[in-house]
């Protein structure tokens, strides 16, 4: 009893054992009463084989959609290899909301929340806060700083997260180490692999590299699928032109309706942000040299706006592309991390050092392992002790069934 009550975060006001030293009691806050009953009666008595983890998913657009794909296609293969059983006990959108504990059938799930409460007014966390289920994994499929902010509060609810959500691991440094500190010290889960490079393992691999010993030294990417495949499909407007481009982009779902979003380069910035925090660089987004991909002027109007200023400026972009092919070079969006000693032995891992990042488009030679990058792929190239030949990492880095194949793999550990 008490380790179940331990191992979810309840804590334990006092105890009493009976003259008989037959039973015992213990006193929880009445806040918690429900929680505590729920955790205990399932030590006891829940023989299943299978551990149920219940999720309550937040966002209903392409990546909260394809998680829920998956899980109706694979929900029960996923449980007969792993013991796990997902089931989806809440779901959100901006608008409305739908809890049933019991869980929901995923191809009902859009039936069912277009039928649900309003979540206006924080109603949505606010019924998660009274909803008392053991293994309940909260999955951020947003890019809402409202739902952000709320994790800490989730995981003293009993909450893991998980999220492809950026903004939180790309917050003001003192917010995410706070965040990092609340879900140790509630012992809730904390994931969010898929906020760089949607399912491919480049924060695990990074943080395998931080905690085996091993020091990076170098990092450069290519971390947007989006950019990508704009600078890999644009050859200088002999058969589209940049803006014609970015249509199509936004058209295959590679991009935002809003590709300003895209192009901007915010998107990376905070990407490089994550990855660099998880290298043990103590970045704020002051720290990234960033090189505009843009002028700020592209930036204002409407996306109509936007899209005619693309067009007006054509011929600035086909002379950047120009002047790059005639030295047999390619434009790529790059994000890159270094680090630079500044004193003492640099052999040891604690010598002290300052983190350069940068972020810019920058014209690669064809011996540099970026320039062949096509498509939406994207590129992670780690440089350190243990592998001074780079480790490299590559695959398809946008997607909404790869991003949420991501997140259910964050789930399943």
């Amino acid at each position: 009893m008490l380790d179940a009550l331990g191992r979810h975060g309840i804590p334990i006001r006092a105890t009493a054992q009976g003259s008989s030293e037959r039973n015992i009691s213990v006193v929880v806050r009445s806040s918690e009463a429900d929680r505590a009953i729920r955790y205990i009666h399932n030590e006891f008595f829940d023989r299943s084989p299978l551990k149920d983890i219940n999720l309550f998913i937040t966002g209903y657009g392409t990546v909260g959609k394809a998680l829920v794909d998956i899980i109706r296609r694979n929900g029960d293969a996923v449980a007969a290899r792993t013991g796990k059983r997902l089931r989806i006990a809440g779901i959100a959108d901006s608008r409305r909301y739908v809890l049933d504990p019991e869980g929901i059938a995923p191809e009902r799930a859009g039936e069912l929340l277009a039928q649900g409460l309003s979540a206006a007014d924080d109603a949505w966390t606010e019924a998660l806060a009274h909803t008392s289920l053991e293994n309940s994994v909260f999955v951020d499929c947003t890019a809402s700083a409202d739902i952000a902010c709320r994790y800490a509060s989730l995981f003293r609810h009993g909450y893991s997260v998980v999220a492809c959500n950026k903004i939180a691991f790309s917050a003001p440094l003192a917010q995410y180490r706070a965040l990092r500190k609340a879900a140790l010290e509630s012992g809730a889960g904390l994931r969010y692999e898929t906020t760089v490079g949607a399912a491919l393992p480049v924060l695990e691999s990074v943080a395998s590299c931080v905690c085996s010993g091993d020091r990076i030294h170098r990092v450069e990417a290519v971390l947007s699928g989006t950019l990508n495949y704009i600078f890999s499909t644009y050859d200088g407007g002999k058969s589209v032109t940049f803006a014609e481009v970015v249509r199509q982009a936004v058209e295959k779902g590679y991009a935002e309706p809003d590709p300003r979003i895209d192009l901007s380069g915010r998107d990376v910035l905070r990407k490089l942000l994550i990855l660099g925090r998880e290298a043990g660089a103590a970045l704020e987004e002051g720290d990234v040299e960033a090189e505009p991909l843009l002028p700020q002027e592209y930036f204002r109007g409407s996306v109509e706006d936007f899209y005619k200023a693309l067009e007006d400026n054509e011929k600035s972009f086909a002379e950047q592309f120009l002047q790059a092919a005639s030295r047999g070079l390619r434009l790529r969006f790059v994000a890159s991390l270094e680090r630079v000693p500044l004193s003492g032995d640099e052999s040891s891992g604690a010598s002290p050092c300052r983190w350069k990042a940068r972020i810019a488009l920058e014209a690669l030679s064809p011996e540099h392992p970026l320039y062949s990058l096509e498509g939406t792929d994207n590129t992670v190239i780690l440089t350190t002790d243990f592998y001074p030949s780079p480790l490299v990492i590559r695959g398809a880095g946008a997607g909404a069934y790869q991003t949420a194949s991501g997140v259910l793999n964050d789930i399943l550990k």
